[in-house]
């Protein structure tokens, strides 16, 4: 089925083979995405994996986050990052029996650290870490809610140079200060080099902009752009996932008693769940699916 939204010609899928033959079979044919005013002014001008058109840059910028980033070896790397922040975050809920808390924002607060862990390690420590965490997710919120309004300038490109709604100037706003956070955290980190305790991804990053590929060379703008892709994708997609697994299972008891059953069996009553316990809890994968 084809609609038309102002000037933009949409296509919509109703068929899981229709997908199929779109997003695999002809890939590399559909590719390209248009982008929004908003994105583009998130992404410094199309700059990150989410955006960029098919072509060299795009590839250059996969490989690396495939190679490096998510192989097998940074994520056993990331193991130890991974269980501190869900057992302080399992802690800290299991602390507060009997209240009422806001689940979603303890699963945001753990899987932003834990991507922060990954992107840039112990480049900042303490108090400096919770307060500059904090500031980022706060601007990571803001830009995702500014994503999600629909803007007439996108759907009638001629009227985007009037910004009506406002959203580009919100959206450069936001940029502006991610780019304060990371740019202070990309100057320490050149500062420390080979000092430093861990070898995050921001490192591996720098080491590849030094060298310098004459035919496609790394910039600032590429890193920080590939980093506010990786935050907002990776907490936007999470913890909606668990909250509502959450919220449903809550709505159905038997459900809620079938899978405990199963954490007992697999992990017990007084053990911690541990990533080698999923691949034996069936029902519970299940239960997310």
């Amino acid at each position: 089925m084809k609609i038309r939204l102002g000037n933009k010609l949409c296509i919509v899928l109703g068929t899981s083979s229709a997908a199929k033959e779109v997003l695999k079979d002809h890939d590399i044919t559909f590719a390209n995405h248009d982008p929004t005013v908003a994105a583009l002014a998130a992404s410094y001008g199309g700059m990150d994996i989410v955006w960029a058109p098919y072509g060299s840059q795009w590839r250059m910028l996969r490989k690396v986050c495939i190679h490096q980033l998510m192989s097998n070896n940074s994520l056993d790397v990331c193991s130890l990052l991974r269980r501190r922040e869900v057992r302080k975050m399992v802690a800290h809920i299991h602390a507060k029996i009997g209240e009422t808390i806001n689940i979603r924002e303890q699963i945001y607060a753990a899987i932003l650290n834990v991507i922060t862990g990954m992107l840039w390690g112990d480049t900042v420590k303490g108090e400096e870490f919770s307060c500059t965490g904090a500031k980022f997710r706060c601007l990571i919120d803001e830009m995702v809610e500014i994503f999600r309004k629909p803007n007439v300038s996108d759907l009638f490109p001629i009227l985007a140079r009037f910004d009506i709604q406002g959203l580009a100037r919100q959206m450069k706003r936001c940029v502006l200060l991610v780019d304060q956070i990371l740019d202070a955290i990309i100057d320490r980190n050149q500062k420390e080099g080979s000092s430093k305790e861990s070898k995050d991804f921001l490192q591996f990053l720098l080491r590849l902009m030094e060298q310098g590929d004459p035919k496609m060379p790394l910039t600032t703008a590429h890193i920080k752009a590939l980093f506010l892709d990786l935050t907002v994708a990776g907490t936007d997609t999470t913890w909606p996932t668990s909250e509502w697994a959450m919220a449903e299972i809550m709505q159905q008891p038997a459900v809620m008693r079938r899978a405990q059953e199963e954490l007992e069996q697999v992990v017990g009553m007084n053990h911690t769940v541990e990533e080698s316990h999923l691949p034996k809890l069936k029902y519970l994968d299940a239960v997310v699916k």
